[in-house]
Parts: structure tokens; sequence; C-alpha cells
């Protein structure tokens, strides 16, 4: 299973070095989601970060940054659905084609969609930990009858990632559902410090390699 992790939301002390320790340590996709930052906080957080991994961020916001970094992608937040056509998912003239992710929260809208994401993430599927009032929206039994359905639809040819309330006590029933991998945002993130945030991200690292 492939390991995504999220920011948090709001600014962390320790952020920087969090994100870096864990890139040092093969983190491979890292999404920046900062929804109340504008572009320039947005800009000086890239900036902390050492150039050679910023081809493994994918930016929630912000979007203009693609032509100013050389980063991984673009993710698409449910609200941004309506803004954007299929245009908008062709490289332009000399550029670097770059991934395109999005979020989902109802099995219809992933069956129903017709945009050529890379891949997408499917949540709550389990009870948030970085939102405590983000319950869980779909049962297992229901998640494991559609989820392999969805990955057969020919124009579903995305990843279908986890995300919501997980930790590595869940990893061989999503491998088992049929999730591609996992989204991580408060597993890491409520960690009481650098050293245990970065102890939860290997041991989840670890576990996603063995389901590979």
């Amino acid at each position: 299973m492939e390991l995504v992790v999220f920011s948090a939301a709001e600014k962390r002390d320790d952020e920087i070095q969090v994100i870096v320790q864990m890139f040092e340590n093969g983190l491979q996709g890292f999404h920046l989601r900062k929804p109340l930052l504008p572009a320039e906080e947005i800009k000086k957080i890239i900036l902390q970060i050492p150039a050679h991994f910023h081809p493994k961020i994918m930016i929630h916001s912000a979007h203009e940054l693609i032509d100013t970094f050389q980063l991984k992608g673009l993710h698409y937040p449910e609200k941004m659905m309506s803004e954007i056509t299929k245009t908008d998912f062709s490289a332009k003239e000399n550029q670097t084609p770059v991934m395109r992710s999005r979020s989902f929260h109802a099995l219809i809208d992933i069956e129903n969609n017709t945009f050529p994401f890379e891949y997408a993430f499917l949540s709550p599927i389990y009870n948030s930990i970085s939102k405590p009032n983000h319950h869980s929206a779909f049962s297992e039994e229901d998640l494991k009858n559609k989820i392999p359905h969805l990955k057969c639809k020919a124009n579903q040819s995305m990843k279908l990632f986890a995300l919501g309330g997980i930790n590595k006590t869940h990893l061989e029933t999503l491998h088992t559902i049929g999730f591609s991998g996992i989204g991580v945002i408060g597993s890491i993130w409520n960690q009481p410090d650098l050293q245990t945030k970065i102890k939860v991200f290997k041991e989840l690292q670890i576990e996603c390699k063995t389901l590979s």
C-alpha cells in the first residue's frame, strides 16, 4: 500500500522539521493542505523545504505555485470541483505534466466521476482523529462490496486511497477491501513531540510496505 501524509490544517511549531524528516525517511507523497493560508504563506512553507523534496509535494490551494516550484501536482478539494473543466487537465506547451488528485465523500460520486485523476481519497473511513466531530460515513461491509466494483470500472483507472481516522491497526483491513493506499493526518500530527511523530510515521511506512 502507498502512504500519503497530509499537513495539519493549522500551523505547527515543529512542522517543517517533521516534514523534512519524513522525506529523509522515505516519504513519497506529502499533501500540503492549509485552507486558511494565502498563497504567499503557502509559498513560504514550500521554500523552507529542501528543493529536492518538492517533486513529492501536492498542493491543495494556491495552484498557481505549480508554475513557480517543481511540485508533484495539484489536489482538488470537493469545493473546487465546480470550477474545473477537462481542459484544466491538459498540460500547457513545454510544461511538465503534473499529477492530480481529489477528495470524495460519497461512493456515488466516485462512480460518476469523469475526470482523469491519478488518485483520489475517500473519507472519512473511520472517525476522524484531526476533526473530532467528523464521523465515519461508511460501513466496512459496504466498502467491501463496492470498492472492488468501482476499481473495475473502465473509467476508474485512478487509485483509491482511504482517509480519516486511520492508524496502523486498520491497514490490513483496508488492503483487503481494495484500497491502493492511505492518507493520514491526525495519527501523525496529534502526537506529542517530534520523535513520536516520526516513530508513528515509520511504523505506518513499514506496515504499508508489508502490504505492497
